[in-house]
């Protein structure tokens, strides 16, 4: 399998989205121990530092994903996905299996005054992910990461 999620409501769907190879693969972060080589916003978390290395806003997930089944954001909704990077090395696995039990903590707030908590987070094409679905409507964001100061994303790919 090339990658992972967990969440009771999508944790089935993605693994069987990601297993089929719909995602497309990076350069980044493509080993164990590789570290962010693009300079972002940082999170303090338990596993070490994480860049924010890409914000992207999609309407399929996996990005570019077109055969079946492809995760879609309902209507009225998009898909935001918050790429990730250790900045100073660590075992991509491992991470993800973190990120997987904390994503849930993490709130995205828009400048409307929305809020949308993590859906789903892992490895897609062994890049680490975190997948939010808020209000199509938005276009900026600020990420709330507990024990970290809350930031403005940078603007989406």
């Amino acid at each position: 399998m090339k990658g992972k999620a967990v969440n009771t409501k999508t944790g089935m769907l993605m693994a069987l989205i990601l297993g089929l190879g719909c995602s497309h693969a990076s350069p980044m972060a493509e080993e164990p121990g590789v570290q962010a080589t693009i300079a972002g916003p940082e999170v303090s978390t338990t596993q070490g530092i994480l860049v924010v290395t890409g914000v992207q806003v999609t309407t399929a997930f996996p990005p570019g994903c077109t055969s079946t089944p492809c995760l879609k954001p309902g209507s009225g909704r998009q898909m935001l996905i918050l790429w990730l990077a250790p900045k100073v090395g660590g075992n991509l696995e491992a991470i993800s299996s973190w990120i997987q039990k904390a994503f849930s903590s993490v709130t995205l707030s828009a400048t409307s005054g929305t809020t949308t908590q993590g859906t789903a987070a892992g490895l897609a094409a062994h890049r680490l992910f975190m997948l939010f679905v808020p209000p199509a409507e938005e276009t900026s964001w600020m990420l709330s990461w507990p024990n970290n100061a809350p930031f403005a994303l940078p603007p989406p790919s």
